[in-house]
C-alpha cells in the first residue's frame, strides 16, 4: 500500500512539473509573438524578398533593387547566440532609420530555399543592400558602431 502511494505521489508530481513547465513554454512563446509584432523590422520569405528587396529569379547574376530604398537583410536563427545577441543591435538601427532604410530578417531555418540562393554558409549573416552598387555582406555579431559605419558606407554614402 505504501509502495503504491508513493508511486502515485511521484507521478502526480512530475505530471505537475510537466504541467507546469508546457505553460511557461507557452508563454514565452506568446512573449515572443508580442515581441515580433511590436518589431519595427518585417520577417521575409523568398517571395517577400523577391518582391522587396531582390527578384533573383529574374535577376540572378546581376543586383536590381526592388523596393525604393536601401534595406538590410539579416540571415539568422532562433538557436543561433551571435544572432540573438545582434538581434536587439538591428531593432535599434531599425527604429534610428525608419524612412531612410528598410530592415529585414530572414529565418534561414524556415527559408532554406532563399537561404541557399544567397549561400548563406554562417549567421547572422547581415546584407546591406544599396540603391546603387553592389549589395555588402557582414558575417558574424557586429556591435552598433560597426553597422551604423556599413549604413554610412554601404547604404546612404555619408
Amino acid at each position: 500500500m505504501k509502495k503504491t502511494t508513493l508511486l502515485l505521489l511521484a507521478a502526480l508530481s512530475l505530471c505537475m512539473i510537466n504541467c507546469s513547465s508546457d505553460k511557461k513554454g507557452q508563454n514565452n512563446t506568446n512573449t515572443e509573438q508580442s515581441t515580433q509584432e511590436k518589431s519595427v523590422i518585417k520577417s521575409l520569405t523568398y517571395n517577400d524578398f523577391i518582391k522587396n528587396v531582390w527578384d533573383i529569379n529574374t535577376y540572378p547574376n546581376e543586383y536590381v533593387p526592388q523596393n525604393g530604398k536601401p534595406c538590410i537583410v539579416d540571415f539568422y536563427a532562433d538557436w543561433c547566440p551571435p544572432c540573438k545577441q545582434l538581434s536587439p543591435v538591428l531593432e535599434k538601427i531599425a527604429k534610428d532609420y525608419e524612412g531612410k532604410i528598410a530592415v529585414y530578417k530572414v529565418n534561414t531555418d524556415k527559408e532554406k530555399k532563399l537561404s541557399m540562393a544567397m549561400k548563406i554558409r554562417n549567421i547572422p549573416a547581415v546584407f546591406f543592400f544599396p540603391q546603387e552598387g553592389e549589395p555588402y555582406i557582414s558575417i558574424g555579431y557586429k556591435n552598433e558602431n560597426e553597422i551604423v559605419s556599413y549604413i554610412n558606407k554601404y547604404l546612404l554614402f555619408q
